[in-house]
């Protein structure tokens, strides 16, 4: 099983990216040709911000959110810095039990050595 080192970027920069994104509406009419600029820009930043399997898949998802008219509403930077930091608590969760377990077996096995006879201490 190959794991990844995630990284989990700083909120504040998701929401000031999410926020540059919804800039254009701003600008009636001309900020829909300024998603054409921003859409690859935006996406390119998202794929270097997150990383791996996300960061590939969410800068294709963040593109076609950027160049679709309307759908600049969409915070897309901060739901993947949901996801991210969701992941990150559910592997930390999942180590500390992988521990947990780890810790009592070892004692287990230390009382067992230490009350049966027939195991020799060399």
């Amino acid at each position: 099983m190959k794991t990844e080192k995630l990284f989990l970027p700083n909120i504040a920069i998701c929401i000031v990216m999410d926020l540059l994104g919804m800039a254009t509406y701003a600008f009636p009419l001309l900020g829909e040709y300024a998603d054409i600029v921003w859409a690859p820009i935006s996406a390119l930043i998202f794929n270097k911000l997150f990383g791996g399997r996300l960061g590939l898949i969410g800068g294709v998802l963040n593109f076609v959110e950027e160049i679709v008219p309307f759908t600049d509403i969409i915070p897309s930077f901060t739901i993947a810095w949901l996801i991210r930091k969701s992941d990150l608590e559910k592997r930390a969760n999942l180590l500390k039990i992988i521990r947990f377990n780890v810790i009592n077996e070892i004692r287990k096995q230390a009382i067992f050595c230490r009350i049966n006879p027939f195991i020799s201490n060399h």
